[in-house]
């Protein structure tokens, strides 16, 4: 089941735009803000946006050679403040993704579905729904513990 627009991805413009005042909040936090002029702080927020890293560490690196930005490891732990942000505001666009392009969930529990995970199809049972974030928790079989998959790659058995 593919839908009509792809799921939105932790990284992608929209999290990261409705994340932006946070960021930047996070960032003025630190140590380095001190030095950072007004007109610098949209350059700075596109080099963490362009970042495929959410930790603290490598974002105080990713500015560090980009930006000339010399921070510290208290400004790497303020940072750290982002990935929270990130995931949290993830998961209101996806469930408003979720909502404006009518995803349904066409499984039941205790379906026997058919899915990708890790590179690999599996076979499992559907033991949860997650309708907020069209995503399936499956029972694979012949597998400990229960991946959670989205509802576009999944298909009935």
């Amino acid at each position: 089941m593919a839908a009509s627009v792809r799921r939105p991805h932790r990284f992608s413009k929209e999290v990261y735009a409705l994340a932006k005042q946070d960021i930047l909040e996070v960032m003025k936090k630190c140590q380095f803000a001190s030095d950072v002029q007004d007109d610098e702080w949209d350059d700075l927020f596109t080099c963490v946006q362009n970042s495929t890293e959410d930790d603290g560490y490598h974002l105080m690196k990713r500015l560090e050679d980009n930006k000339c930005i010399e921070g510290s490891l208290q400004d790497a732990e303020e940072l750290d403040a982002i990935s929270e942000i990130l995931r949290r505001n993830h998961e209101q666009v996806t469930k408003d993704w979720v909502r404006v392009n009518g995803i349904a969930i066409p499984y039941s529990i205790g379906d026997v579905v058919k899915f990708r995970h890790g590179g690999v199809i599996m076979t499992g049972k559907v033991h949860k729904i997650d309708a907020e974030m069209a995503r399936l928790t499956v029972e694979a079989e012949g597998r400990r513990g229960k991946p959670i998959v989205c509802v576009e790659d999944v298909e009935k058995e």
